[in-house]
């Protein structure tokens, strides 16, 4: 991933912080970036581990082959995810699925943009820890997304606990005795039931099932500004090429659908906990 760090798009980025913050808070922002980079702890492996790894080195020549490095400055991070901050404002719409009991990514647009963020998840753990959760700018709604408007199986990814785990619509790494039926919906049928007309970010991190949920919004006629989307791949290090080729093929399907109503399809890099786990994608279109 360090290899990212000599791009064009992050040098420049590295300069603007150097003569932003000058050099003591810069180098400061350097230990703690190394920190993340380096420390087992938060990299939550060895470093450096996924050129060994063949699922990891297959995901890191698909996103290579198949999507564009940031070319632009209005690119910016916002905790485990990237959105072009000029795009944002105190009047976008933003829709983001899949939460679990992390909000930090919600919690950074609805402060740095003083913007509502519509929260969705419809598990038992998402349901329980938006309960305590205080900030009017979060608008929760237990529901997930589909591609029809019902309830709908998840496999929860601990049978044992399933209120403090999230779940699976696709089982990729669920226990298939312990599921429940939880209700979802479309995105059209969501932003009908918000009064929305147009969607200016949409985040989705929904356990395997983004593939055909993005393919409906997208036949629905739904073109979001921009798409910050994980595309899991499942956990078998030892995937083969052929099986990885297979579910790849779908993804690449869909991004030149995407490229053809106009996006712009950016591979969206992870510096720690586990990179090139998923593939993950920043689509705009301006």
């Amino acid at each position: 991933m360090l290899t990212k760090l000599f791009t064009k798009y992050w040098l420049k980025r590295i300069k603007n912080n150097f003569i932003n913050n000058g050099p003591k808070k810069f180098f400061i922002n350097v230990f703690f970036f190394l920190q993340r980079v380096l420390l087992i702890k938060t990299v939550g492996e060895f470093p450096f581990k996924y050129f060994f790894l063949k699922r990891r080195i297959l995901i890191r020549k698909f996103c290579k082959d198949h999507l564009i490095d940031f070319d632009h400055q209005n690119i910016k991070t916002y905790f485990n995810y990237f959105l072009d901050s000029s795009l944002i404002d105190k009047n976008s719409i933003i829709y983001s699925f899949g939460l679990a009991t992390n909000i930090k990514f919600e919690e950074k647009l609805a402060s740095d943009f003083d913007v509502n963020v519509y929260c969705f998840d419809p598990t038992p753990v998402a349901v329980n820890y938006m309960k305590n959760v205080k900030n009017l700018k979060l608008i929760y709604q237990p529901y997930g997304i589909w591609v029809e408007d019902k309830k709908v199986k998840f496999y929860y990814l601990n049978s044992e606990n399933p209120e403090n785990f999230g779940g699976s619509i696709t089982n990729y790494t669920g226990d298939a005795n312990n599921s429940e039926n939880l209700q979802c919906y479309k995105l059209k049928s969501l932003m009908s039931m918000n009064n929305h007309y147009k969607i200016d970010v949409l985040k989705m991190d929904i356990e395997g099932a983004a593939i055909e949920v993005l393919n409906n919004i997208l036949n629905d006629n739904i073109f979001p500004k921009q798409i910050a989307v994980e595309f899991e791949v499942g956990e078998n290090e030892d995937i083969s090429e052929e099986t990885f080729q297979n579910f790849s093929g779908d993804i690449v399907k869909l991004i030149n659908k995407l490229k053809s109503l106009g996006y712009t399809t950016y591979h969206m890099p992870r510096f720690s906990n586990l990179p090139y786990s998923s593939i993950e994608v920043l689509c705009i279109r301006k």
